[in-house]
């Protein structure tokens, strides 16, 4: 028997019965209540096996009354359906009430503009019509089809806008999650569902259906902060907005969850490698009370390249040189070489074939194949020719290498330590910090280098540890310069 699912509220219902359901999904803003208190909104059915309940705290998560338990969609609190009118009706949103906005906090409003405009032009649009009906009717009576003046055409619509008003207490510190809900396989869709359990659906965002602009309603907020779901690529494309695009009032504090393939800044953060439970409610918990502020460099990389391009001149097309820069942001690392085009080739036939991808071990799997075909093909052989290395405007000896990784944080590749923090200093390098506004270079000399550190068994070529680096590729290539300028922000 098919059934359907509530992502937000958890109510299950056959498919033939959802249109006969009459309870309201999981309030959102003040308009949906019309109460001076705001209450307990419950739901029936379907509890937790570990349920109790809350008046008589006998358990009512067992078959005998799980299906006729009631639980509050806020601070999840189950009681009896016999106990429900012993408690009492307020809702106090429990333990995670410091990041939650309940509905009273919030006012929406809808602004319409130009809607005189409208309503002339719709006018007009009627007049047309029937101006034109008379002309029809004349023409078929035979006589004149002179109608006077010609109504004009109105094609302006009203611009829409949204004003969301906030009036929380100054302690309260609200959680909004970016989710990606194609990360981790099936994992991401749960990791969604679950923040939408805790949380007022305000405050969740899916990164892949409603997008970042989400976030510009809480831009003007005193105090929040942000939980990115997904991994290294979806947490730069929050924090590049956050910080370029949004550029809000107070710039929030960011925590990750490991949804991704490599996970390399949540693991040098603390967070972890992977997720064992979707739930997210011991993680709330722990974010309250046991993370810490932490600072993360922040690195603006400029691409500076010359292609060739056809224009015309007079009746001729003639090539012309055009110079191009490109720049972008960099947290974890920047690959050039035999790392890279692995990199590539992986993105490339995930991109192509996304069912391929549904599980992190399968993906690392996929990705051990993409180094062992660049093994046989050796296409980055002899990179140590091909480019130059400047640090600081000083030009560095490169050993012979294949790759050439920049690096600004301990973990790359699922968590190997190219620059060997775990091994003793080598030729007067330090250990690597996150936020020492100092970048690193190192360099694997093939594939079975970079197997090598990824078991411990040996680190990175060592070339340089400097505040600025400069590399660009030999005249047998075309012309290529990097540059990388520290930028510090916050992270948790």
């Amino acid at each position: 028997m098919n059934g359907s699912v509530c992502s937000i509220c958890g109510m299950y219902c056959h498919s033939f019965c959802s249109r006969r359901i009459t309870s309201k999904c999981k309030f959102i803003h003040a308009d949906h209540i019309h109460k001076p208190v705001f209450q307990h909104q419950w739901i029936e059915g379907n509890l937790p096996l570990e349920a109790f309940c809350a008046n008589c705290n006998a358990t009512c998560g067992d078959p005998e009354f799980a299906f006729e338990g009631m639980r509050c969609l806020w601070c999840q609190r189950t009681v009896h359906k016999g106990c429900l009118e012993q408690i009492s009706q307020e809702c106090d949103c429990g333990k995670l009430a410091s990041m939650i906005l309940n509905p009273s906090e919030i006012k929406y409003e809808k602004i319409v503009t130009n809607m005189t405009r409208f309503k002339k032009n719709l006018g007009s649009v009627v007049k047309k019509s029937i101006e034109k009906m008379k002309r029809f009717r004349k023409k078929q009576n035979g006589g004149s089809s002179n109608s006077g003046k010609k109504a004009t055409d109105g094609n302006e619509e009203p611009s829409v806008t949204e004003k969301w008003t906030f009036a929380c207490e100054e302690k309260k510190v609200p959680v909004v999650a970016c989710v990606n809900s194609k990360s981790g396989g099936l994992k991401g869709e749960e990791v969604l569902a679950s923040f939408y359990k805790y949380l007022n659906p305000l405050q969740v965002v899916s990164v892949i259906h409603e997008g970042l602009g989400a976030l510009n309603k809480f831009k003007d907020f005193p105090k929040w902060r942000i939980v990115v779901a997904g991994g290294d690529g979806t947490i730069a494309s929050v924090l590049n907005y956050v910080y370029d695009t949004l550029k809000p009032k107070y710039y929030p504090e960011v925590s990750l969850i490991p949804l991704g393939t490599g996970n390399d800044l949540s693991q040098v953060l603390g967070w972890g490698k992977t997720i064992s439970d979707t739930d997210v409610y011991d993680y709330l918990l722990n974010l309250e009370g046991r993370s810490m502020m932490t600072l993360l460099d922040r690195w603006k990389v400029t691409l500076t390249y010359q292609r060739q391009e056809k224009v015309w001149q007079g009746l001729k097309r003639e090539a012309k040189v055009k110079t191009v820069v490109e720049s972008s942001y960099m947290y974890n690392y920047l690959g050039l070489g035999i790392d890279a085009k692995i990199t590539k080739d992986f993105h490339t036939l995930r991109e192509q074939y996304p069912s391929l991808f549904s599980s992190r071990l399968l993906n690392k799997f996929i990705y051990s194949q993409a180094g062992t075909r660049e093994l046989i093909m050796g296409a980055c052989r002899n990179m140590h020719q091909k480019i130059k290395l400047f640090c600081n405007d000083k030009e560095i000896a490169l050993p012979y290498i294949e790759g050439l990784t920049v690096i600004n944080i301990t973990s790359q590749a699922g968590g190997t330590d190219y620059w060997g923090n775990h091994l003793p200093e080598i030729r007067g390098f330090s250990h690597q910090s996150i936020s020492d506004q100092v970048i690193e270079a190192v360099g694997v000399s093939g594939t079975l280098h970079i197997g090598q550190c990824m078991i411990g068994l040996d680190g990175g070529l060592r070339p340089v540890s400097y505040t600025h680096l400069r590399a660009h590729e030999t005249s047998l290539h075309l012309v290529c310069r990097l540059l990388l300028e520290k930028k510090k922000k916050k992270k948790k």
